[in-house]
């Protein structure tokens, strides 16, 4: 096997990896969600943060893999550098968004 046989290998793992964390996390949103009078405002919002650090350990396995999805539309930091760093930030920035976000409502700063 050659390095990039072994480098498509190492991105179809983290690209399965990523979809099972995108699913995970979005599964238990949906969970929080549908069950919020029962786990009342500590669960939801601890389910919330769980979400969030998914969404950016799978931000964080893209940069590590070089390779990126946003929407529909595949991006490798080796053609699109651009197109790449763009869909890390978004990632990023939505998997902040819930962590501090769900931090903020446990702390009382803000409801929602």
């Amino acid at each position: 096997m050659n390095i990039e046989e072994q480098r498509e290998s190492i991105e179809s793992g983290y690209a399965s990896m990523r979809f099972f964390i995108w699913c995970i996390a979005l599964a238990s949103m949906l969970f929080a969600q549908s069950r919020a009078h029962s786990l009342g405002r500590l669960g939801t919002d601890w389910i919330f943060v769980g979400a969030g650090a998914l969404i950016m350990l799978a931000t964080l396995l893209d940069i590590r893999s070089g390779a990126s999805t946003l929407v529909l539309s595949k991006f490798k930091r080796s053609d699109d550098s651009t197109g790449f760093w763009t869909s890390v930030a978004i990632s990023g920035l939505l998997g902040a968004v819930l962590v501090f976000g769900a931090l903020g409502d446990l702390c009382g700063l803000w409801q929602f």
